[in-house]
């Protein structure tokens, strides 16, 4: 078990209710290493707003695998982004306080990724600017 998290309860809620118990579960400090941008997004506002718009692109998110460490969880998936399937794994690394520190997304196949990355970018431009940190 990562520090004190329920891996299961965690995928469960994130599979049934989307970003929202990532979100919930952050640091306020929290680094997003994002598989499309070469610089983390740092800040729990910051992080919402980019997650808000991917799980909206998203179709058919559920996840297919798990691992743990002492403080990391890595939860695989499938979804799928327009006419694109995706596989992706998330990594969560957790802090004694049970708050997610640090996330790192990846996703494969290049194709998915890049529609991913279209999708996603279309949907903050039309959402609005970032909020701020």
């Amino acid at each position: 078990m990562a520090v004190g998290v329920d891996i299961r309860t965690f995928r469960e809620a994130v599979e049934r209710d989307g970003h929202r118990p990532i979100v919930d579960a952050m640091a306020a400090d929290v680094v997003f290493h994002t598989p499309v941008a070469s610089a983390p997004v740092e800040g729990r506002a910051i992080v919402e707003w980019v997650l808000t718009a991917v799980f909206h692109t998203y179709d058919g998110f559920h996840y297919t695998d798990q691992f743990e460490t002492a403080d990391k969880i890595a939860l695989l998936y499938r979804a799928t982004v327009g006419a694109h399937q995706l596989e992706g794994v998330e990594v969560f690394r957790f802090g004694p306080d049970d708050l997610i520190h640090e996330m790192t997304v990846m996703i494969r196949p290049h194709t998915a990724a890049a529609a991913m990355d279209e999708a996603v970018n279309a949907r903050l431009a039309s959402g609005g600017p970032p909020p701020s940190r």
